[in-house]
């Protein structure tokens, strides 16, 4: 998924988010084992203009040889499901648009929209859908306007659901699908692939601070019932389709919570190390689950392909 802007092929891509206090960025390499190898990973915190810590970026890192990735951030965009209207691909997205006008609380026209065709899940007669993301074209314009001001031009924008379907696809198992669960301080996110492709996402909002907190076991209870609620619902989508296990990204005292979901769940839930489908090797400091589910989906971000 992107919102596609400018690009040139020649160049490797480099995921870049920008989060209230932190920018972070991280760029891969393939390697003939197909482990991607993590070749550039830093963070760094924001206590001025945005554009100052992104020129710093590219000073400190050559940037200006690859090409850009913006993540958004959740709340600055939104997916809906819709029917697939039939009409030519050239007018798809216009189609689109119009279908959201009684689903966002800003005027259509107003919106930059992408869509991702959905999987139906072999059902014969289902109509097709697809995930319309829509996004205000004042908030991608100030995006591109902070990359810009960095000498740093944007080839594509991003979102968290297809950045975290990337890690997902590295750690399904065959020809099942595979849930992944993973959390930010802003908020959870349960997304179900398989071969690659997401079928589901769901947002939780549950931020780090509550599944860390004092009062975690309220909210762990919270978190059982989303995730159950949603598989049952993707068991209902897809019924022909095996769902393998759940991983949890990790973060601190995640096994609590893992206890709980393998409790009540009917799947196996398991822990993500990253440095298994990954070689992070090169920056020693991922070696830290907590450091790992933080960076989850700039990772993810960092694995697209062309």
């Amino acid at each position: 998924m992107r919102f596609q802007l400018r690009s040139n092929a020649t160049r490797p891509w480099c995921a870049v988010v920008v989060e209230p206090g932190r920018v972070a960025l991280a760029r891969f390499d393939a390697t003939p084992s197909g482990r991607p190898r993590l070749a550039l990973f830093d963070e760094r915190p924001v206590a001025g203009p945005v554009a100052d810590a992104l020129t710093a970026l590219r000073r400190d890192h050559r940037l200006d040889r690859t090409r850009c990735a913006a993540l958004l951030n959740a709340g600055e965009y939104q997916c809906s499901v819709v029917e697939a209207p039939a009409v030519p691909e050239s007018e798809l997205k216009t189609a689109v648009r119009w279908r959201l006008k009684d689903l966002i609380d800003y005027p259509p026209e107003d919106a930059g929209v992408d869509v991702l065709p959905l999987p139906n899940g072999g059902a014969a007669g289902r109509p097709a859908t697809l995930m319309a993301v829509s996004a205000r074209r004042t908030r991608l314009a100030e995006c591109i306007r902070e990359f810009d001001a960095a000498k740093l031009g944007i080839a594509a924008i991003d979102i968290q659901e297809t950045a975290q379907r990337n890690i997902s696809a590295l750690l399904e198992e065959g020809d099942r699908a595979l849930a992944v669960l993973a959390f930010t301080d802003t908020g959870g996110m349960l997304t179900v692939t398989t071969g690659g492709e997401l079928h589901f996402a769901r947002t939780i909002d549950l931020g780090l601070g509550q599944l860390t907190g004092p009062d975690r076991r309220v909210h762990f209870d919270r978190v059982i019932l989303e995730v159950q609620r949603s598989l049952d619902h993707f068991d209902r989508q897809f019924g022909g389709l095996p769902l393998s296990r759940l991983v949890l990204a990790p973060f601190r005292d995640v096994e609590a919570l893992q206890t709980m979901l393998a409790e009540n769940l009917y799947v196996p839930v398991a822990v993500a190390d990253l440095g298994v489908a990954l070689d992070l090797s090169a920056f020693p400091a991922l070696a830290d689950p907590a450091l790992q589910g933080r960076n989850l989906r700039l990772l993810g971000a960092a694995l697209r392909t062309d």
